[in-house]
């Protein structure tokens, strides 16, 4: 949606059947934000509209018996779940870029509007242009606060996108009447979808990795994982009942047991659903690239599933490299 919102991609658009609006035009930072929540309904409502069509013809092509009988009402109602026959029809939607998007509202929030250190043609224009001759605009936007620094500025607006999104699938219906929930996931589409999406008013160029669930850009040098944990507990937990996903690595040459189980607890505080741990250091992977040999029992989380860091590909090698390595 941001990628629409940003980069005028008529045939795409047309090919979709989606009318998403620009942000050309937008005076104030309030009609920029305005577009970007209506061009996520508008993607929502279409989602769910094509999701129930696909649930009027389940039952007849790929029921779910043994799903149906432990799900209750399903043997009494002598319905399979794909049916209607549950008593629970809860849908959920797995949100992915929530970071990039509050990224990016900040940076022309802070750069257009408050400091009007530029204009929104400028601004826009660099991003289309994947930001050719316009390092410095681009270094700017890093720069801005972001997801995860903590900062007031930066969780004010991610909970006032979240709870908007909370409320939009509130207003949309579930696949067989019931509830529509929401969460923060993502999987392999950091790079299968990062390559295949265009820059990104967060400084993102053309193909960069994309963020993962609620884990903070890899744009934004974030020193410390408490500043991560503060901006995640801004938060409303409620309103994620789907669940989100986060990843941190911890420095493995400056954590003890104490301090492991401390953060652990207070990970158990906060908002976040799905805490991916690692505990290494980036000298230590770098030194495994060299040395294979040396780390035969080297296990990074990457994204849903562990690995020996060793038997990963260059590419996902690289991936896990470019990651936030916290104090």
């Amino acid at each position: 949606v941001l990628e629409f919102s940003v980069h005028d991609l008529k045939e795409r658009r047309e090919k979709i059947g989606i009318d998403f609006k620009l942000f050309d035009g937008a005076e104030n930072f309030e009609e920029v934000y305005n577009i970007m929540r209506e061009n996520i309904f508008a993607l929502l409502k279409e989602r769910m509209r094509i999701t129930r069509l696909g649930g009027q013809i389940w039952n007849k092509v790929s029921p779910i018996p043994i799903f149906s009988s432990t799900m209750g009402d399903c043997i009494k109602n002598k319905k399979d779940y794909t049916a209607g026959g549950g008593k629970y029809r809860d849908d959920s939607l797995k949100f992915f870029g929530f970071p990039i998007v509050v990224d990016s509202l900040m940076a022309i929030k802070q750069l257009v509007f408050e400091s009007k250190k530029y204009t929104l043609d400028e601004f826009l224009n660099a991003v289309r242009n994947n930001w050719k001759d316009n390092e410095n605009m681009r270094i700017d936007a890093i720069h801005c606060n972001g997801w995860g620094d903590g900062s007031a500025a930066s969780c004010e607006l991610a909970s006032r996108l979240q709870n908007d999104l909370f409320d939009m699938c509130g207003r949309l219906t579930g696949t067989y009447g019931g509830r529509v929930l929401m969460g923060h996931f993502g999987y392999t589409e950091v790079r299968f979808w990062g390559e295949k999406t265009l820059a990104t008013p967060d400084g993102r160029h053309n193909g960069d990795y994309l963020a993962q669930g609620l884990t903070p850009s890899r744009l934004k040098k974030i020193p410390f994982a408490t500043d991560v944990i503060n901006s995640i507990s801004a938060l409303d937990k409620t309103t994620m009942a789907s669940g989100c996903v986060v990843n941190i690595i911890l420095p493995s040459d400056r954590i003890n047991t104490d301090i492991c189980e401390g953060f652990i607890r207070t990970v158990a505080d906060s908002s976040i659903g799905s805490l991916q741990l690692n505990c290494t250091t980036k000298e230590q992977l770098l030194d495994a690239q060299k040395h294979p040999e040396k780390y035969p029992d080297l296990i990074v989380r990457v994204c849903g599933f562990s690995a020996r860091f060793t038997a990963l590909s260059p590419e996902w090698q690289q991936e896990v490299l470019t990651r936030n390595y916290y104090k």
